[in-house]
């Protein structure tokens, strides 16, 4: 420290020395040889004065860091009620620019859960919601206490970890009177997805009876990926089931354009008419062409879908492979069949350039195109790419035969939770 007081002073000798004589002349700078004991005095007190200036300066930097932290949460974070969070809602593809929209969270519900992956109800008219978790557990919420013992617990049953769990839920319409509600799991040992039936017990509405285990279909899985996993029961009264493509990346077998695999696909069982299901008669492939339990295909990991409960139609949220996620619109209108081009396209983009996402007339046949909505750019692909060559330069996207139903609000964008796991490959 010594060391720098010196050539300060030395240096501020110079500097002062020089200004004195430009603007008092050689006498003032003489005066100042003079008396080196001013120089020291001055260079120590300027010396102070910067040691105090960096003090204000970093006192002012952790100010404005808390202030300006204080309305950020990392991961870590717990939400309250009054978390607020701006989120980039991306626009449908070659529109307008990312909009902010607010969310707030106004009120937590219940607390205490392990890996919670769905919500539903009964639809029984108890205001129960009952909570799934992915390890392989149930549990309920009444009248906003989380209840202690489970609705049901397979854990016994259920292959836990990454992508793979209890992945789905749903009531029948009329479980009021049969008590029958399905779930979709991944199976220990061999990780094939397993849609069983079971029943709530006969003495408490609040516990199902693990006992009453009915298999409606087990699908082999080769690769412990993309197990999709939404179980819903339709308007029509039919059970829909997502399934995803059966993993690894890229669709290396080509499940989802290869209409007699169940993989890559939404399925449509009809649960009442047979034991253990039967195949609805409007299915597209029910006479022939593919498995008659394909509804939609062209899908590569459709983790969550829902109706729209006053128009009906299905809307779709597939994981995308690497660039895109896409929404995908099937109208009420429109008949089982419709594919969604997985792997051919991701979103809009073509992704495989081979045999049969090369031959043109083959990409005429994925009528809805124009119904799939690419939501989120997670590499450097610019959003307003230009069409490639063969397809239709307005939408960037296969020629149609079938065009997206006209009603206001039909291609509503939606946020849609990532799949447990955490990014999807």
């Amino acid at each position: 420290m010594g060391n720098f007081k010196g050539d300060f002073a030395k240096s501020l000798n110079f500097v002062v020395s020089s200004v004195m004589c430009v603007l008092y002349g050689k006498a003032a700078q003489n005066t100042l040889h003079n008396h080196p004991l001013l120089l020291r005095n001055l260079a120590r007190e300027l010396f102070r004065f910067r040691q105090a200036a960096v003090k204000l300066v970093v006192i002012l930097v952790v100010i404005m860091l808390v202030l300006t932290g204080y309305q950020v949460h990392t991961k870590a974070d717990p939400i309250t009620p009054t978390d607020t969070y701006q989120v980039a809602l991306p626009m449908v593809q070659n529109s307008q620019p990312l909009r902010a929209i607010q969310i707030n969270v106004e009120q937590v519900l219940a607390s205490g859960f392990n890996k919670p992956v769905e919500i539903s109800n009964a639809g029984d008219g108890s205001g129960r919601l009952f909570v799934v978790e992915q390890p392989g557990v149930i549990k309920i919420i009444d009248q906003g206490n989380r209840l202690p013992v489970p609705y049901l617990d397979i854990q016994n049953l259920v292959e836990y970890g990454g992508e793979r769990g209890l992945l789905g839920l749903a009531f029948h319409p009329n479980y009021e009177s049969n008590g029958y509600f399905y779930v979709d799991y991944t199976r220990k040992n061999d990780g094939a997805t397993v849609i069983m039936r079971y029943q709530v017990s006969a003495g408490d509405p609040n516990q199902a009876d693990p006992n009453s285990a009915s298999l409606v279909i087990t699908i082999d899985q080769p690769y412990a990926n993309h197990n999709g996993g939404k179980l819903a029961f339709g308007p029509d009264g039919y059970l829909y089931i997502a399934m995803g493509d059966g993993g690894d990346a890229g669709d290396p077998h080509g499940n989802a354009q290869n209409t007699n695999s169940l993989l890559g696909k939404i399925l449509r069982l009809d649960v009442d008419s047979s034991s253990p299901y039967a195949i609805p008669p409007d299915n597209p492939f029910a006479s022939g062409g593919g498995r008659g339990e394909v509804w939609d295909y062209g899908l590569r990991n459709p983790w969550r879908f829902s109706f729209d409960k006053l128009t009906h139609d299905i809307y779709i949220g597939d994981v995308g492979q690497g660039a895109w996620e896409e929404i995908d619109f099937h109208s009420t209108t429109t008949p089982g069949g419709v594919n969604f081009g997985w792997n051919c396209f991701e979103g809009f983009h073509p992704y495989k350039t081979s045999a049969p996402c090369n031959n043109q007339a083959y990409l005429n046949t994925m009528t809805s195109r124009s119904s799939s909505l690419p939501l989120q750019q997670h590499g450097s692909r610019p959003v307003d790419n230009p069409a490639p060559t063969g397809l239709d330069p307005a939408s960037g996207v296969a020629p149609v035969q079938h065009q997206r139903a006209s009603q206001p609000g039909a291609c509503r964008q939606t946020l849609q939770r990532r799949p447990p796991g955490g990014d999807r490959s």
